[in-house]
């Protein structure tokens, strides 16, 4: 944890050639027209994603949810 101190913290930001390092199962994407989506990722290292290969690549709104 020390380490992720120094470095700025747990944010990090990855190539294509390195998307692979964190194999996520899952992975959450921002919805908005003004961002890349899924279907327009045309990266072979995308497609070898274990989230991608099991269809797990979700949509979010960032949107705030005003419920009140």
């Amino acid at each position: 944890e020390a380490a992720k101190k120094a470095t700025g913290g747990w944010f990090e930001s990855l190539s294509w050639e390195n998307v692979d390092k964190y194999p996520a199962d899952v992975i959450i994407m921002d919805d908005r027209a003004s961002t890349i989506q899924p279907a327009d990722i045309t990266e072979g290292t995308w497609k070898k994603l274990p989230a991608v290969k099991a269809g797990q690549v979700i949509a979010r709104s960032p949107e705030p949810i005003l419920s009140y």
